[in-house]
């Protein structure tokens, strides 16, 4: 038997053999457990390891209240995720459900927001990447939503939460299926952005992309001072938000993946840094640093390992552990970056260097000290903001919305 390894292999529910399984695991009475598609229907095979006398059973997923919310502008997503995959799924296990396909950039908080009024139990499902995850989740947060199950389809470009977790599509299909599965609350890093912060957004079509500006004080809070968004997976500034940044932007899209090449090439040309004057409070000996105005190449502090598949850039964050770790990289030639990043495919081999600090911290001020406005982006969770001149931005300890994350 084998089992389905990649997206292709299970993006059309049809398309899987009688034999393919899904879902393996071992059970309590040392039994293992197949769950498989056979004849239009999933099964859970229960064996010995042999697959004489096998028994099945039907799988009955406790979903309540389903919502599928589908970004059909995430990274990889094709607009076929749920048509292909979960809509026949969610039939075989006749599950009910309400589907929503984000048609403007209000969807998500819009579904967020009715369903934080509606106390009672409820379960999404996210086909998306981490930015629509983080609109879901600091709307269900200010919303105060009544105990809510998380189930993640990944989608994006690097789909950092569900990477770290062991969330790929194949396990996605499976705890939807019943498989075996945990919950845990899932942590928000509270990051104060000054007044006149603005959200960057890409949109239209292939052939008519481009790039709008919106005031976040009436979004994300209603004060007229600093706005509050909420972190799940990682805040950045300098060379990695400047790369998120100009790869989302529309004249690089139009290079579809090689856009993440250029844009990392062109800003390394510049051989520059980014001025700031930081004050960290770290964890553990409970030490704070104040950094007086310095520059850093690279600035980025993450709750999850993984950016993407196998980038280990912060290979002590725990996921869900509500805990932030730092990378920092003061200014560098741009061969020296280029290396220490490159080195975090290599088991994250790049925290060894002397230049990098890499330590858990509990809180985080920045006063970034930039005139160009390229250089004053930030990215939260892969959302672009820019953030006026002297701006000052914090991080603040997690809080925990009712929220719980389902891997």
């Amino acid at each position: 038997m084998r089992v389905p390894a990649d997206i292709d292999q299970v993006r059309d529910m049809s398309s899987l053999n009688p034999d393919d399984i899904i879902c393996s695991l071992m059970a309590d009475n040392d039994q293992y457990i197949h769950l498989k598609y056979n004849n239009g229907q999933l099964q859970l095979n229960c064996t010995d390891c042999a697959l004489d006398n096998v028994h099945i059973a039907r799988v009955i997923p406790d979903w309540p209240n389903l919502h599928v919310i589908e970004s059909v502008k995430a990274g990889k997503a094709d607009g076929n995720s749920y048509d292909n995959v979960i809509k026949p799924l969610l039939e075989m296990l006749e599950i009910d459900h309400t589907y929503h396909k984000t048609e403007d950039l209000d969807t998500i908080t819009k579904v967020a927001s009715s369903l934080a009024k509606e106390m009672i139990d409820t379960t999404v499902l996210m086909i998306s990447g981490d930015t629509s995850l983080m609109e879901l989740l600091n709307e269900l947060y200010i919303g105060e939503v009544h105990n809510l199950k998380l189930l993640l389809f990944p989608a994006g470009s690097g789909n950092a939460l569900a990477t770290s977790i062991g969330i790929d599509v194949s396990r996605s299909i499976a705890i939807l299926a019943g498989c075996d599965h945990q919950g845990q609350l899932i942590p928000l890093f509270p990051v104060l952005l000054p007044a006149n912060s603005k959200r960057v957004y890409t949109l239209g079509d292939k052939d008519a992309m481009h790039s709008e500006r919106s005031d976040i004080s009436g979004k994300y809070n209603e004060a007229n001072t600093e706005v509050t968004v909420y972190a799940a997976v990682v805040v950045s500034w300098a060379l990695h938000a400047a790369l998120v940044a100009d790869s989302d932007s529309p004249e690089y899209r139009e290079l579809g993946n090689e856009r993440f090449k250029v844009a990392a090439k062109e800003n390394l040309e510049r051989e520059e840094g980014y001025c700031c004057a930081m004050d960290v409070s770290y964890m553990g000996d409970q030490k704070e640093v104040k950094d007086a105005e310095k520059q850093y190449s690279y600035v980025l502090f993450s709750s999850v390992p993984q950016l993407e598949p196998g980038f280990l850039i912060a290979p002590k964050s725990v996921p869900l552990s509500g805990k932030l770790t730092t990378v920092l990289m003061n200014m560098l030639p741009s061969g020296k970056v280029m290396s220490l990043l490159m080195n975090a495919y290599e088991s994250g081999a790049h925290v060894k260097d002397s230049n990098i600090v890499h330590e858990e911290v509990e809180r985080v001020s920045l006063k970034i000290n930039e005139g160009e406005e390229r250089k004053r982006r930030i990215c939260i969770d892969g959302a672009i903001f820019v953030l006026p001149k002297d701006a000052v931005i914090k991080i603040l300890p997690a809080v925990y919305p009712s929220v719980k994350l389902i891997h």
